[in-house]
């Protein structure tokens, strides 16, 4: 915004003398000014008008021809208890996505363990999470769940060289599927993990880790990665449980092996031996 023009210096008061003041004012003379004025003034509010026009159009063609910015806090952004939010997905998502609302804000901390029952048609998972350093990835997950997001869904794809991991979550079974809303990272929480050895910049997530997927910094959503072998993984993806029972199911899923779907880039394909979560419960 360009700044307030500053106010010019009074002109010196002219000396109107007595003759002058007595003088009959020519209505001719006098009206073309009073037309002037008028002319001017719509004029100058035209070209305001215009202004204002031509500055929304060029800040809408330049918000619509480059990527997003990732999300910051404003004045008016409302957070939980625990500093959580959401805030919507990228557009280009949306057919892809499933609406099922928003995770309802919380007043109050959520903290301790819960448990995440992922049961399939090939076996059920048991997974230990933790609302103390997850809280929001805990609270998403849980609301998502409440709301049977991922009933019916099929874990889209399995990696089986160089990382092991199998991939879940993502209602169109398609890698690029989630919510309408995505949520921040909270890799400040939770434990550091330690670095793979002959990697640079690379991290060691443990057999049995369970992660957030994500596209980018601050692009959570309900796709997540159960890791079945210790792997050499970007410290990128949250990790916010542990499975505690069923890492033969995951097992049976690596030996079967995966299609090369999405090889080279990201890795990996779809199960040869197809895994669908029937449903998903956090309690």
């Amino acid at each position: 915004m360009d700044a307030e023009p500053r106010p010019t210096e009074p002109d010196e008061e002219e000396t109107v003398t007595p003759a002058e003041e007595s003088r009959p004012v020519d209505e001719r003379a006098a009206a073309p000014t009073r037309r002037n004025v008028v002319v001017g003034a719509a004029l100058l509010a035209a070209v305001l008008v215009l202004s204002v026009l031509a500055g929304v159009g060029t800040w809408g063609m330049s918000r619509a021809n480059h990527a997003r910015p990732a999300p910051s806090a404003s004045p008016h952004t409302v957070y939980d208890a625990d500093g959580c939010r959401w805030w919507a997905a990228d557009p280009a998502a949306q057919p892809y996505e499933h609406n099922v609302g928003i995770p309802p804000h919380s007043r109050a901390h959520r903290i301790g363990m819960r448990t995440m029952t992922i049961t399939t048609n090939r076996g059920t998972v048991a997974v230990r999470v933790n609302a103390r350093k997850t809280p929001c990835t805990v609270a998403s997950f849980s609301y998502l769940a409440s709301r049977h997001f991922f009933d019916g869904t099929p874990c889209h794809r399995l990696v089986t060289e160089g990382i092991y991991l199998l991939q879940c979550g993502d209602p169109s079974g398609t890698g690029r599927g989630g919510p309408t809303y995505v949520f921040a990272d909270e890799l400040t929480r939770t434990d550091p993990l330690p670095r793979a050895s002959g990697a640079d910049g690379l991290v060691t997530y443990p057999r049995g880790t369970v992660a957030l997927a994500n596209s980018g910094k601050d692009t959570n959503g309900s796709q997540f990665f159960i890791v079945y072998r210790d792997s050499p993984i970007p410290p990128q993806y949250t990790p916010f449980g542990t499975v505690q029972s069923g890492m033969e199911v995951l097992d049976a899923e690596a030996r079967a092996g995966d299609d090369e779907a999405y090889t080279p880039d990201p890795g990996g394909g779809h199960p040869k031996l197809p895994l669908t979560i029937t449903t998903l419960t956090v309690s």
